[in-house]
């Protein structure tokens, strides 16, 4: 895992500038097209919520800042860079509620596929909500809204305490004589991630 000082990093003034904001956060949404995953959900019965959730997860863990969080250790600023980070999504639970899971990601779409399916099957039925927030940084949380198109989300954060993990989501697919899209919002932390590395997501994503 590397380790910046943000006092001696280049991106040093935009750093500071954004960590002094009280609500520091990014957000953009983009239409995705998942023309291919929705012919693989039909051809091969693929999970269409894992596929999305592995492409998301495979183009953010090609984008070193999503990798990045800020830490406080000793009073001081540090910020760690993960070499994998993983999904923390949200599950359909009991009495029409929701839950929260995780599963470790892989470039392995079936392992993968199937590791998001225990971790949901997992929850399904509890009735309180275990969130994952404070317990670990190597994380993503992803949530996807299939009842809308939406054009932006806004997600909640805590703002009496440091969060840089950024948050995705995706809406309802939409299909037509080109294709089928969706969107996709990313919301992360500005000292971390500028409109470039947002970019670099889209592209991976093949917006």
């Amino acid at each position: 895992m590397k380790t910046y000082d943000p006092d001696r990093w280049t991106r040093r003034d935009h750093y500071r500038w954004y960590r002094s904001l009280e609500f520091p956060y990014l957000g953009i949404t983009a239409n995705v097209d998942v023309t291919e995953l929705v012919r693989a959900r039909k051809e091969r019965g693929e999970s269409l919520f894992a596929g999305m959730l592995h492409r998301i997860m495979a183009a953010a863990n090609r984008v070193d800042s999503l990798r990045q969080r800020i830490r406080v250790e000793d009073g001081h600023d540090v910020v760690v860079e993960h070499e994998t980070v993983h999904p923390g999504f949200t599950v359909s639970g009991a009495e029409g509620l929701f839950n929260f899971a995780t599963a470790e990601f892989t470039a392995d779409r079936t392992r993968f596929a199937e590791a998001v399916g225990e971790a949901s099957r997992a929850k399904r039925n509890a009735t309180t909500l275990t969130p994952f927030e404070g317990q670990r940084d190597d994380l993503i949380f992803c949530s996807c809204i299939p009842w809308i198109d939406f054009t932006h989300v806004t997600h909640p954060v805590p703002l009496k305490r440091l969060d840089s993990i950024p948050r995705i989501a995706w809406g309802r697919i939409v299909q037509d004589a080109h294709g089928a899209h969706c969107a996709v919002n990313i919301q992360a932390h500005h000292a971390l991630v500028d409109g470039a590395h947002v970019g670099a997501l889209f592209d991976n994503l093949g917006a």
